[in-house]
């Protein structure tokens, strides 16, 4: 799919949509489910909506085409569900989620900063993922902004905002497993996506999986090592390397695990949609912690947030 920026009649069209069926499907959740608009339709803007969207989706499609097509206490109709339900998973739930997390990362990742920057022309590119297509996306600042020079460091949020925006949608995921205290198989899905975004893109990049034209990660290092004085690649003292190795601190959260074991146990193996949450236990309180790295102006750094439940308080 190619488009320009989202036009605002479309976008005033969609969350009208959103606010006419959530309330269908979300009544009587003590989870928030917000749909919201702003004029420059920011990361907040995009996390809140296709999340919105996103269990609106799901919502329908529990209702059409159920987890379990018969009662599984034999081989054969477990075989025969876990089948169905991969299947299903692959085509359809998997699709969906993996979209979401793209249009995050191109239109309201990327094409955010670029609109804070005041760029006129923002053009994007997004493909379903397989079996329906390559899953790749790329987004194309143009009409720089007259009024002022787009500096270095602008350039540099530019390159991370990809994958800070799908970072924000994974917090408000692990807030809203939170206060519900369980988890869905479809927004372990796209936990598993947004959440990691930035760990798979380093490691496709190390890989040469992800090439260098258009690469948020290489550009970054570029940028951030030329501004340090560095300009060639062996000079670096951030290098791709060092981005992998920190990179393994997304893999001490717990909420990865939880995530992979609501898909796999419980909805493929189970054919239960949603699965409970276990919480670390100390004197009436409830405690998770989640650790991953981000990219700075100066470098990467590591981020622990920490999770503490009373009651129905978060």
């Amino acid at each position: 799919m190619k488009s320009q920026l989202f036009p605002r009649r479309m976008t005033i069209l969609l969350i009208i949509s959103l606010c006419a069926l959530l309330p269908l499907h979300l009544r009587g959740k003590s989870v928030r489910y917000s749909v919201v608009f702003d004029l420059t339709q920011s990361s907040r803007f995009g996390a809140e909506n296709l999340l919105s969207g996103h269990k609106l989706i799901f919502s329908l499609q529990e209702k059409i085409l159920p987890p379990s097509l018969t009662e599984e206490n034999t081989a054969l109709n477990k075989s025969t569900g876990i089948a169905y339900r991969l299947a299903k998973a692959v085509i359809l739930d998997n699709v969906a989620s993996h979209f979401t997390y793209l249009v995050q990362h191109e239109v309201f990742g990327h094409g955010a900063r670029y609109r804070e920057f005041g760029y006129q022309n923002i053009q994007y590119e997004l493909h379903l993922f397989f079996p329906w297509g390559s899953g790749k996306g790329w987004t194309r600042g143009q009409g720089a902004p007259s009024d002022h020079w787009v500096t270095h460091h602008e350039w540099m949020m530019a390159a991370t905002g990809g994958v800070e925006a799908n970072s924000l949608l994974a917090r408000r995921l692990r807030m809203n497993w939170l206060q519900r205290g369980q988890m869905t198989y479809g927004e372990s899905m796209l936990y598993l996506y947004t959440a990691n975004d930035l760990l798979a893109y380093i490691w496709r990049t190390r890989w040469k999986i992800r090439g260098q034209s258009g690469n948020d990660i290489l550009h970054w290092l570029s940028r951030l090592n030329s501004y340090e004085g560095h300009l060639f690649k062996e000079d670096y003292p951030l290098t791709l390397d060092d981005l992998c190795r920190h990179s393994w601190a997304n893999l001490l959260s717990p909420f990865n695990y939880l995530a992979l074991y609501s898909l796999f146990v419980p909805y493929l193996w189970n054919g239960e949609i949603r699965s409970e949450i276990p919480m670390i236990r100390i004197r009436g309180l409830k405690y998770l912690p989640s650790l991953r790295i981000g990219l700075t102006p100066y470098g990467t750094e590591f981020i622990q947030e920490n999770y503490i439940k009373k009651g129905k308080r978060l």
